[in-house]
């Protein structure tokens, strides 16, 4: 099913002059700050889960899930509203061979589309993780064949209505919008296999508040300070990375976020020696 999307996009971008390798570019980028963000806490959190799925320690199972539910949202949301701001500051810094600025342009506008779903794709990630870790198969399996289609049709209705390169804006909208769709309606499956709630909606309210006043901020600073070529586009993406994560933090801070409080570990019991 993920190939039947890749395959549909890869056709529907084909349409466009040079719309496959900016498809390539553009997807590629959009998985570094999940691989970098939201890959760690999928991979640490998902013995967790299987551990307490095997003992029936469903409310263990739920706090572990929240938990990882929160950081994602907390690293993710900000990253995606950094990759909009700063797509096009960003892309001119690898203008390399054929890639000129108008290309750069295409790549950056696919960017920012694919960018909008990429908290729906890190939990639509991990939430598969969680049903395996329940011992369910079938509903991520299901739900993937939704997104699939679901998504496929969207492209291709939304690329319909589309002309130019706004049919590469249109392919990466739709992608996002499955995603999310794709990992609510998982989550609400979990939900019910479980039976326990992981509250996340003040975390994600938090975190969208601050990613709209980061992405801002960091579109802000790097309009300002962008001159023209490389040079100029570095220094667009660091101070204008650097506003935006400013920003996130201080929104958050402001809005007391537990999640920028360090938690200690209770040191381990020792054990009496026996005698």
């Amino acid at each position: 099913m993920t190939q039947l999307l890749v395959a549909v996009t890869l056709v529907l971008a084909n349409r466009v002059e040079g719309g496959v390798v900016a498809y390539h570019i553009a997807f590629t980028t959009f998985l570094l700050p999940f691989a970098i963000l939201a890959h760690p806490v999928l991979t640490t959190v998902y013995p967790g889960l299987a551990a307490d799925a095997q003992a029936r320690r469903w409310s263990g199972f739920a706090e572990a899930l929240g938990r990882g539910a929160r950081s994602i949202a907390f690293l993710i949301l900000p990253a995606s509203a950094l990759l909009v701001a700063l797509a096009r500051p960003g892309l001119r810094l690898i203008e390399l061979g054929a890639l000129d600025d108008a290309g750069s342009g295409l790549v950056a506008k696919a960017l920012a589309a694919y960018a909008l779903g990429l908290a729906g794709y890190a939990g639509l990630h991990l939430l598969t993780r969680a049903s395996y870790a329940a011992g369910d198969t079938r509903s991520p399996a299901l739900v993937n064949v939704g997104v699939a289609l679901g998504g496929s049709a969207l492209m291709i209705t939304l690329v319909s209505l589309a002309s130019g390169t706004g049919r590469m804006v249109a392919i990466g909208a739709a992608h996002s919008l499955a995603m999310v769709v794709g990992a609510v309606v998982l989550a609400v499956l979990v939900r019910r296999r479980v039976g326990v709630p992981w509250p996340v909606g003040a975390t994600v309210a938090r975190s969208v508040a601050g990613a709209v006043a980061a992405g801002l901020a960091a579109w802000a600073v790097a309009g300002l300070v962008s001159s023209g070529g490389r040079v100029g586009a570095a220094l667009a993406v660091g101070v204008g990375g650097s506003a935006g994560v400013g920003a996130y933090l201080l929104v958050e801070w402001a809005l007391r976020a537990p999640e920028l409080t360090i938690r200690r570990a209770r040191p381990p019991a020792v054990a009496e020696p026996l005698v």
